[in-house]
């Protein structure tokens, strides 16, 4: 497994043009969207064979469909706890706003 550095720096640190808005450009964008749009009707279109398709060709990875599902299966596992968690937090916080 590959390991990641992760550096964290103060404001100050980075270069004085950090924080200035890129500027965006405007024909990538467009060709971006199109991309996108294709593959997500391709997807709607042919379902699991389009997503081992598409996993082969930008992640190199072979999957089943098998794999597929168990990766579903996990991903709606961590929206439902994520989703869980923010109604623990309202239910936990909701009588702290009434009583201010």
């Amino acid at each position: 497994m590959q390991k990641i550095e992760v550096k964290v720096l103060a404001s100050k640190q980075l270069p004085s043009d950090w924080f200035k808005r890129q500027q965006v450009d405007q024909k990538a964008t467009e060709e971006l969207e199109k991309n996108v749009k294709t593959i997500i009707t391709q997807v709607k279109e042919n379902g699991d064979k389009a997503l081992l398709e598409f996993a082969l060709k930008f992640d190199k990875a072979k999957l089943t469909t098998k794999t597929l599902k168990a990766q579903a299966y996990l991903a709606s596992l961590f929206v439902l706890r994520r989703m869980l968690r923010g109604k623990l937090i309202l239910l936990f916080l909701s009588p702290l706003m009434s009583a201010a």
